[in-house]
C-alpha cells in the first residue's frame, strides 16, 4: 500500500478529520437530516468527513436514469438510481459505512443500487454485516448496497465502463489522494456526456514543502495531499474539464495543535463545493452568444430558484442571460427538462464578462 495512505489509515485509528480541522457553515440538507434521523441512535455519530455533496435530482423518481459515483478516502461507493456513489468508511463499529453513502442509498430508493468501493477487504466484511440493519431502518426489504474491494483511482476494477455514469459525488476524496490526475481522469472517463461531477473538498493556498508533507500530524491528519487550488484547476483541465464552478466557500480552521504548528505561518485552507459538467460544448472561458435560460421551478426542493453555482441563481420563470458554458450546464444535463433555452451558438458576441472566467484564489 502507498506509504501516504498507510500513514493516514494509522492516524485514523486515533483521530478523524473533524478532530483536525473545523469548517464554517456546513449543515446537512433537509433530505440528508431526515435520512440520518431514521437510523438507530448508535449509528448516527458517524461524521468522518465534513461535507454533504448531494446535488438535486438523484432521487428515485428523477426523470433521468441517474447513475453516480462518489468518493471518500477509505471507502468509495458507486451509486445508481441504479447507481454509483463513493464515501469514507467509518470507525464506528455500529456503522462502518459513511453518512453520505447512507443518505444516497435512501435517496435512490429501494429499487436503486449502490456499489460501494473499499480499499480494505476487512472493512468490506464489516460493512456487509451492517448494511441490512441500515436497509431496515429505511424501510427497505433488503439492502441496495454492494461492496467491491478496489480504489477510486481505478473504477474500471469495479466494472464501471466509459460513459456509463450520470453523476459523480465526492466528499473530501480528491484532496486525500496522492494521484489526483488519475482520480479526476477516472471520474471524467466514467461520466456520460452531460454527466455531473459534484464534490466537497478542502483546498490550500500554496504547495506544501516536502518536510511539511512528511510530518505525521499533516500526513495523518489528511492535510498532506490537500491540493493547491490553482493546481486543482490545472489538473481538472488535464483530466478533461475546461471549466468548472464553485457552489460555496467555507472557512477552515486547523484546530489540531500539532497540525497547526506543522503547516506553518501563511498556509491557509478553505472548504469548497464544486460542480463540473462533462460537455463537448464547454470551453475554458465563458463566451457570449445572446442566450437566455428560464427555470420552471419543478426540481424537487428548489421551488423558488435553482443555484447553478455561487453566481448563477435562476429564479423560477425569470429568464437569465447566460454564457454558452452555463447554458450547457443546465440544458445538456439531467436538469435540462426543467430549463427553457432561447438562442443558439450561431452568432458570437465575445467573452461573457466575469462569468466563471477567473478562478477564485484562497486568500493567505
Amino acid at each position: 500500500m502507498n506509504e501516504i495512505m498507510q500513514t493516514i489509515r494509522d492516524y485514523y485509528e486515533e483521530k478523524k478529520l473533524g478532530d483536525i480541522i473545523s469548517i464554517e457553515g456546513l449543515e446537512p440538507s433537509a433530505e440528508a437530516a431526515e435520512a440520518l434521523a431514521l437510523l438507530p441512535e448508535d449509528m448516527r455519530e458517524n461524521k468522518m468527513l465534513p461535507g454533504y455533496p448531494l446535488p438535486p435530482m438523484v432521487e428515485e423518481h428523477s426523470p433521468a436514469d441517474v447513475k453516480a459515483v462518489a468518493g471518500g478516502l477509505g471507502r468509495e461507493y458507486v451509486l445508481q438510481v441504479e447507481g454509483r456513489v463513493v464515501e469514507r468508511s467509518s470507525k464506528n463499529p455500529k456503522m462502518p459505512t459513511g453518512d453520505i453513502e447512507v443518505v444516497a442509498s435512501k435517496l435512490v430508493g429501494e429499487s436503486g443500487k449502490i456499489i460501494a468501493i473499499e480499499g480494505c477487504a476487512r472493512d468490506v466484511g464489516k460493512a456487509n454485516e451492517a448494511k441490512e440493519q441500515i436497509a431496515q431502518a429505511f424501510g427497505f426489504a433488503k439492502s441496495n448496497v454492494h461492496f467491491v474491494n478496489t480504489t477510486i483511482e481505478d473504477l474500471s476494477a469495479a466494472g464501471i465502463a466509459d460513459g456509463s455514469v450520470d453523476v459523480v459525488i465526492a466528499n473530501c476524496a480528491v484532496s486525500h489522494s496522492p494521484f489526483k490526475l488519475k482520480v479526476l481522469s477516472e471520474v471524467y472517463r466514467v461520466l456520460k456526456e452531460g454527466g455531473e461531477f459534484y464534490e466537497f473538498d478542502v483546498f490550500c493556498n500554496r504547495r506544501l514543502d516536502p518536510e511539511q508533507k512528511a510530518d505525521p500530524a499533516i500526513a495523518g491528519g489528511l492535510l498532506a495531499e490537500t491540493g493547491y487550488d490553482q493546481d486543482f484547476r490545472r489538473t481538472m483541465r488535464k483530466a478533461g474539464w475546461e471549466n468548472f464552478r464553485h457552489m460555496s466557500f467555507h472557512a477552515v480552521e486547523v484546530t489540531d495543535e500539532a497540525a497547526a504548528k506543522a503547516k506553518g505561518e501563511g498556509t491557509t485552507y478553505e472548504g469548497r463545493y464544486v460542480r463540473a459538467v462533462k460537455s463537448r460544448v464547454i470551453e475554458d472561458l465563458c463566451e457570449q452568444y445572446g442566450q437566455y435560460a428560464t427555470y420552471d421551478g419543478k426540481i424537487a426542493g428548489c421551488p423558488d430558484y435553482f443555484d447553478l453555482d455561487d453566481h448563477h441563481r435562476f429564479f423560477t420563470d425569470e429568464p437569465m442571460s447566460v454564457c454558452s458554458n452555463s447554458c450547457s450546464m443546465v440544458a445538456d444535463t439531467r436538469y435540462g427538462a426543467h430549463f427553457k433555452v432561447d438562442g443558439n451558438l450561431r452568432h458570437h458576441y465575445g467573452a461573457f464578462g466575469k462569468c466563471g472566467n477567473v478562478e477564485r484564489i484562497v486568500e493567505g
